[in-house]
Protein backbone atom coordinates (compact mmCIF):
# COMPACT_ATOMS: atom_id res chain seq x y z
CA UNK A 1 0.00 0.00 0.00
CA UNK A 2 2.81 2.49 0.97
CA UNK A 3 4.63 1.65 -2.55
CA UNK A 4 1.29 2.40 -4.13
CA UNK A 5 0.80 5.96 -2.37
CA UNK A 6 4.76 6.87 -2.77
CA UNK A 7 4.21 5.78 -6.80
CA UNK A 8 1.10 7.97 -6.75
CA UNK A 9 3.13 10.99 -5.14
CA UNK A 10 6.00 10.75 -7.67
CA UNK A 11 3.17 10.69 -10.69
CA UNK A 12 1.78 14.19 -9.56
CA UNK A 13 5.01 15.94 -8.92
CA UNK A 14 6.41 14.62 -12.46
CA UNK A 15 3.37 15.83 -14.33
CA UNK A 16 2.94 19.31 -12.15
CA UNK A 17 6.60 19.79 -12.96
CA UNK A 18 6.07 19.05 -16.64
CA UNK A 19 3.28 20.77 -16.98
CA UNK A 20 5.15 24.47 -15.59
CA UNK A 21 7.33 24.34 -18.66
CA UNK A 22 6.95 26.81 -21.65
CA UNK A 23 5.98 25.11 -24.60
CA UNK A 24 8.13 25.55 -28.22
CA UNK A 25 8.96 24.28 -31.32
CA UNK A 26 12.60 25.35 -31.80
CA UNK A 27 15.65 27.00 -29.21
CA UNK A 28 14.53 30.06 -31.02
CA UNK A 29 10.70 29.95 -28.47
CA UNK A 30 12.68 29.76 -25.12
CA UNK A 31 14.72 32.27 -23.30
CA UNK A 32 19.05 32.44 -23.51
CA UNK A 33 19.37 30.21 -20.26
CA UNK A 34 17.03 27.05 -21.99
CA UNK A 35 16.65 25.18 -25.00
CA UNK A 36 13.74 23.26 -26.58
CA UNK A 37 13.64 19.67 -25.41
CA UNK A 38 12.05 17.65 -27.77
CA UNK A 39 8.48 15.80 -26.64
CA UNK A 40 9.67 12.32 -27.67
CA UNK A 41 12.74 12.40 -24.84
CA UNK A 42 9.70 13.23 -22.84
CA UNK A 43 8.47 9.55 -23.37
CA UNK A 44 9.72 6.32 -21.91
CA UNK A 45 11.19 4.05 -24.64
CA UNK A 46 8.43 1.82 -25.76
CA UNK A 47 7.74 -0.77 -28.66
CA UNK A 48 4.56 0.83 -29.49
CA UNK A 49 4.81 2.19 -33.23
CA UNK A 50 4.86 5.77 -33.85
CA UNK A 51 2.11 6.36 -36.43
CA UNK A 52 1.88 9.90 -38.00
CA UNK A 53 4.28 11.34 -35.85
CA UNK A 54 2.00 10.83 -32.51
CA UNK A 55 2.63 8.20 -29.64
CA UNK A 56 -0.66 9.13 -27.97
CA UNK A 57 -3.58 11.40 -28.80
CA UNK A 58 -2.36 14.77 -27.50
CA UNK A 59 1.27 14.70 -27.73
CA UNK A 60 3.05 16.51 -30.71
CA UNK A 61 6.42 15.06 -31.88
CA UNK A 62 7.36 17.99 -33.46
CA UNK A 63 7.06 20.67 -30.43
CA UNK A 64 8.72 20.44 -27.37
CA UNK A 65 9.27 22.13 -24.03
CA UNK A 66 11.88 24.83 -22.58
CA UNK A 67 13.96 23.72 -20.34
CA UNK A 68 16.70 25.61 -18.72
CA UNK A 69 20.60 24.79 -19.55
CA UNK A 70 22.93 23.43 -17.04
CA UNK A 71 24.20 26.56 -14.75
CA UNK A 72 28.09 26.63 -14.41
CA UNK A 73 29.81 24.71 -11.46
CA UNK A 74 26.05 22.57 -11.13
CA UNK A 75 26.48 18.82 -11.37
CA UNK A 76 26.14 17.38 -15.17
CA UNK A 77 26.46 14.15 -13.57
CA UNK A 78 23.69 11.78 -15.42
CA UNK A 79 21.70 14.23 -16.97
CA UNK A 80 19.16 12.06 -18.67
CA UNK A 81 17.49 12.28 -21.84
CA UNK A 82 15.49 15.13 -21.01
CA UNK A 83 18.05 17.83 -20.36
CA UNK A 84 19.74 20.59 -22.31
CA UNK A 85 23.11 19.87 -21.04
CA UNK A 86 25.63 22.50 -19.69
CA UNK A 87 25.19 26.58 -20.93
CA UNK A 88 26.61 27.21 -23.62
CA UNK A 89 30.30 28.01 -23.36
CA UNK A 90 31.15 25.15 -20.71
CA UNK A 91 31.22 21.92 -20.98
CA UNK A 92 30.62 18.69 -18.78
CA UNK A 93 34.09 17.16 -16.81
CA UNK A 94 34.05 13.88 -15.38
CA UNK A 95 35.74 13.76 -12.33
CA UNK A 96 36.31 9.56 -11.62
CA UNK A 97 35.73 8.24 -7.65
CA UNK A 98 39.40 6.72 -6.96
CA UNK A 99 37.73 3.71 -5.03
CA UNK A 100 37.75 0.87 -6.67
CA UNK A 101 34.86 -0.63 -9.27
CA UNK A 102 32.40 -3.09 -7.58
CA UNK A 103 31.71 -5.88 -9.56
CA UNK A 104 29.48 -5.79 -12.79
CA UNK A 105 25.66 -6.90 -11.96
CA UNK A 106 24.66 -9.64 -13.90
CA UNK A 107 23.31 -7.62 -16.46
CA UNK A 108 26.85 -5.98 -17.03
CA UNK A 109 25.14 -2.50 -16.39
CA UNK A 110 27.78 0.59 -16.73
CA UNK A 111 27.96 2.36 -13.60
CA UNK A 112 30.66 5.39 -13.43
CA UNK A 113 31.15 6.38 -10.13
CA UNK A 114 32.43 10.01 -9.55
CA UNK A 115 30.74 13.39 -10.41
CA UNK A 116 30.35 15.96 -13.01
CA UNK A 117 30.55 19.32 -13.44
CA UNK A 118 29.56 22.04 -15.78
CA UNK A 119 33.38 24.28 -16.33
CA UNK A 120 34.33 26.58 -19.10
Amino acid sequence: MMMKIIFVLAAICVCSFAAKLKPCKNNKDCGDDACCVNNGRWLIVSKKEIIGGRVMPGIDLKAGKCVNYIAKGSSCHMQGFTSCGCTPGTKCVYYPDTTPLPKLSKRKIIYRPGNSFCEA
